[in-house]
């Protein structure tokens, strides 16, 4: 057997050079300028004081329906996540249920809200007996304690197996479930709301629940949404604004520091004001723009630090340490300001370098499979207009909350979508009554 080789100082220094933990090189515990919300949301919100005073009022109040809109990248989601955060201390007077609707459909849509109003006591029951083999618990516990619920009709029996089979059913159980104990219901990425989940929140309001209703998206998102019926009743219409300068500095210095580094180093407020002008004030845009920085000063860092191991080590064998320049680090207070002037100067002439043509065959194929995408278009959207004519019809904000809506569920339906239909029988079309003829005299 081969005895181990001791580590040569080539070898450590070689296993040095690269490195995915680019952030504890700079003493982080973990990357600050990660493209999500952190927790606890209290501690890294920033800015928009009146906004978020303007939102309690609304949940003290009890008004039914608000929207929050900002660009991508702006803000919105955190103050969703922040208004959430807040309701989750008082659960003992009001619910809460935020439902980002990426990818969402409506079962699960039903499900999240449904459960949201469930107690620890009652989520763990419906785990072990509908899920774990009911009827041992069935036996040893329901009939000494009386629970009527745990039989196999029980809409609890619904809930863990998420098939639900009548609207009326959980609007009940929901009206019996809140009663003076209000649910506060976010929406986050609006612009991804199906026609069946307004649907679902209007019958709610026709059956006078106790919800209340945050969308939060972007403008545009907020104008294709299916919510026409509520929006005339928008109590919030909240747009942030972007943030300033100085709640920017203050939004990276609470990232940064939280993870254990120093104010805003290896930043600095020229870098940072550069990195906020070019963003448009977008912070998505300045915390890709900070990571970037940081990720070269780390392996910048790293290098220097393997240059000095090096000449410690020559010191110790009595060599000669060779004296290597120190190239300027790229992205130094000299570089930034070098670069800014360089900006602001005045264009240089274009330099003409020859056109590239993209040869007959392969435009030729570009423009065929650009035909078939527009055939495909076209007739994807006549399928859509008429999927749209044959579907169901939208609940009348006229018509108040009865038992003409039921569920239609199919097992075997794509995305477990469920149809609310606005009645369960069909009116006969009515005989018209013939009139007699008159006899001739």
């Amino acid at each position: 057997m081969k005895s181990q080789q001791p580590k040569t100082y080539l070898d450590e220094l070689s296993r040095k050079q690269f490195t995915l933990d680019w952030h504890k090189e700079l003493g982080w515990k973990e990357n600050p300028f990660a493209q999500q919300c952190l927790e606890p949301i209290e501690y890294f919100i920033t800015g928009h004081e009146e906004e978020r005073q303007k939102l309690n009022y609304f949940v003290i109040q009890h008004q039914p329906f608000g929207t929050i809109s900002a660009d991508k990248g702006c803000g919105a989601s955190t103050m969703a996540l922040w208004l959430r955060d807040e309701l989750q201390k008082y659960k003992s007077r009001t619910s809460v249920v935020y439902i980002p609707l990426t990818g969402v459909g409506s079962i699960d849509f039903l499900h999240r809200v449904i459960t949201s109003t469930l107690g620890v006591g009652e989520k763990t029951i419906i785990n072990s007996y509908y899920r774990l083999g009911g009827n041992t618990l069935q036996k040893s516990l329901g009939k000494k304690l009386k629970w009527g619920w745990l039989g196999k009709e029980s809409f609890y029996a619904q809930i863990a197996t998420r098939k639900y089979t009548s609207l009326d059913a959980i609007r009940g159980f929901l009206a019996e479930k809140l009663k003076d104990k209000p649910i506060v219901i976010i929406l986050d990425q609006i612009e991804h709301m199906h026609k069946q989940h307004a649907q679902i929140l209007q019958s709610f309001f026709f059956a006078h629940l106790p919800v209340q209703v945050v969308a939060v998206g972007t403008k545009e998102g907020l104008a294709r949404s299916p919510l026409k019926l509520l929006q005339k009743k928008d109590a919030l219409r909240i747009n942030l604004q972007k943030l300033t300068l100085h709640e920017m500095r203050d939004l990276i210095a609470k990232r940064i520091l939280y993870y254990g580094g120093e104010n805003i180093s290896p930043l600095n407020d020229a870098i940072l004001k550069k990195f906020y002008e070019k963003s448009e004030k977008n912070p998505r845009q300045v915390l890709a723009m900070c990571q970037e920085h940081c990720v070269k000063a780390a392996l910048e860092s790293m290098k220097q630090k393997q240059i000095a191991k090096q000449q410690e080590k020559a010191v110790a064998s009595g060599k000669e340490p060779v004296k290597q320049k120190e190239p300027a680090h790229p992205f130094s207070n000299e570089k930034v300001i070098e670069e800014i002037a360089m900006e602001s100067a005045e264009p240089e002439e274009p330099v003409h370098k020859p056109s590239f043509e993209i040869p007959s065959d392969i435009l030729q194929q570009i423009e065929k499979e650009e035909a078939e995408s527009k055939k495909e278009a076209k007739k994807q959207e006549k399928k859509e207009t008429l999927a749209a004519q044959d579907g169901p019809k939208e609940i009348s904000p006229k018509k108040e909350a009865d038992d003409n809506y039921r569920i239609n569920y199919k097992d075997n339906a794509p995305g477990e979508e469920i149809t609310v239909v606005e009645s369960i029988e069909e009116e006969k079309p009515k005989k018209s009554a013939k009139k007699p003829k008159k006899k001739g005299k």
